[in-house]
């Protein structure tokens, strides 16, 4: 089966996607909407031609923000998924989501045994609590209700405003938006204008 999009190779937040082969035909529809919701998604489509595959593998996960593990009875039986399950483990946190109901082997149930699952066939709301396992420690770029909406500034814009412009934009803000919040950051960093005050967990 065709590999959806290319891996990510970049330096915003991503996540690393363990999965057997023999699951593909169901881990990449999945992968595919993931990517479509902003997430950036590292799999073994990025391994490099004459590059170590396990040291580029391993520098993947150890930069990863989070390992998102397909398990199955094909992933189970794989000795390259169990490889990075069990490095990932003392690099970065591991989301199991089970494909199958399988039981976990003896050394993955004890570093898994007590890490919250997702269970695909079986939650009813499995893509949302997916999403929002992965928004957790990835900015998501979907429409959120206008309760949630942020709007980012960029770094050299805000760098540009002075303190009475800053001052001035933010009235007008609260104009266009009587519930809105503005939080302007320092010379340099981001300015936040968050609408009702609600924090979400799509954002940064």
């Amino acid at each position: 089966m065709e590999k959806p999009f290319p891996a990510y190779n970049g330096e915003d937040p991503y996540i690393f996607v363990c999965y057997a082969h023999d699951d593909e035909d169901v881990v990449y529809p999945e992968m595919a909407w993931l990517h479509e919701q902003g997430i950036n998604l590292w799999y073994d489509e990025g391994i490099s031609g004459g590059k170590i595959w396990r040291e580029e593998i391993g520098d993947a996960i150890k930069g990863a923000f989070r390992v998102l593990y397909y398990i199955s009875e094909s992933s189970l039986a794989s000795d390259h998924c169990d490889r990075e399950i069990n490095f990932a483990l003392d690099h970065t946190s591991v989301l199991p989501v089970y494909l199958d109901d399988v039981e976990l082997t003896t050394d993955l149930e004890v570093g898994l045994g007590r890490v919250q699952a997702l269970h695909r066939t079986a939650d009813q709301d499995y893509q949302g609590h997916l999403l929002g396992a992965l928004g957790q420690s990835v900015e998501v770029t979907r429409p959120l209700p206008r309760s949630r909406q942020r709007v980012r500034l960029q770094r050299d814009v805000d760098a540009a405003l002075k303190p009475e412009e800053r001052l001035m934009v933010s009235e007008r803000i609260r104009e266009l938006d009587p519930a809105a919040t503005v939080s302007a950051a320092a010379i340099g960093g981001l300015a936040d204008i968050q609408a009702g005050g609600d924090s979400s967990p799509f954002g940064h």
